[in-house]
């Protein structure tokens, strides 16, 4: 696979590089993504087998010797794990990092009668506990919220879960439930920079200093970059620690994705996305990514918009 992108926009193979670089647990990640591209090249007969990492191994190593043909099918087997990883993490994702809904006067009334009573203590909770600044969430809300009327989360959920437990192994106990709206998965931003958190287009790393984080952007072009950036910060902690400081290996996992998106063109394909969602129109060459549009409904990442 060239360094060229493919239809779509984004470059697989820089996608699935960029994963290994900042995932934690390579081994997991390349445990799933042998298995998946096995899984598509293999025989219905190798299907009856356990999966075998060694097996598999062997198997795609000889892909690499054989004709053009079977190394085509290996190019179109990575291209598809590439898809696979943006349509049901990076996308969704993207889709429900939305503004954390700031209820005004006129719309509180209407909140309330709505809104499950422990949810909306939970976000009172957590925007009582960050007073000055608006709240951002480091992994977006609805990611652990069962949709109104269902039992369970969404498959679509599950899926990001499972995907997000390769970045780091158990991570999913930190925003489990309740969990979700509490200050660990929270971080108090201007409104400008609570738009570019959730857009991943920023992100916060760890300089080595206790509580203190590096503030950059994905942007590396000199025209386009905020001359702001980057910008070191320490987190103030609650009078006797009474209140959870956010977590750094939910950071972690925010600026990994922030720069995955960046270095494949991920983010600007997801972007293409959802600006066609807000436009609401066909183009004539049917661009408009309606099975995106209608996966993202059905999977409960677009019940979460700003109140108005």
């Amino acid at each position: 696979m060239g360094p060229s992108r493919p239809r779509k926009g984004y470059k697989p193979a820089a996608l699935i590089q960029a994963m290994l670089e900042y995932v934690t647990s390579p081994d997991t990640l390349m445990t799933f993504f042998f298995s998946y591209i096995y899984d598509l090249l293999c025989s219905k007969e190798e299907h009856e087998v356990e999966f075998d990492m060694a097996h598999a191994l062997s198997y795609l190593d000889g892909l690499a010797t054989c004709d053009s043909e079977d190394k085509d099918k290996l190019n179109e087997a990575l291209e598809k794990f590439a898809e696979y990883i943006v349509e049901n993490f990076l996308l969704p994702l993207r889709a429900s990092s939305v503004k954390t809904p700031q209820p005004t006067p006129t719309s509180l009334s209407s909140l309330q009668s709505s809104t499950p009573i422990g949810t909306r203590q939970r976000v009172s909770v957590l925007r009582k506990s960050c007073l000055y600044l608006e709240v951002a969430h480091i992994l977006p809300h609805c990611l652990t919220t069962v949709a109104a009327g269902d039992l369970d989360l969404s498959e679509s959920k599950k899926n990001v879960l499972r995907i997000l437990d390769m970045f780091d192994p158990g991570i999913g106990h930190l925003v489990d439930g309740p969990k979700i709206d509490s200050p660990s998965n929270a971080l108090t931003l201007t409104l400008d920079f609570h738009r570019l958190f959730g857009e991943f287009q920023i992100y916060t790393e760890r300089t080595g200093m206790p509580y203190q984080y590096r503030i950059d952007s994905t942007e590396q072009s000199p025209f386009l970059r905020d001359p702001i950036f980057p910008v070191s910060r320490t987190l103030s902690l609650s009078p006797n620690r009474t209140i959870d400081p956010p977590s750094s290996r939910l950071i972690d996992v925010h600026r990994a994705v922030a720069l995955i998106m960046k270095l494949s063109g991920a983010g600007e394909y997801i972007e293409r996305i959802l600006r066609d969602m807000e436009a609401l129109d066909v183009k004539e060459d049917g661009s408009t990514q309606l099975g995106h549009l209608a996966g993202l409904r059905l999977g409960g990442w677009l019940n979460i918009m700003s109140v108005h």
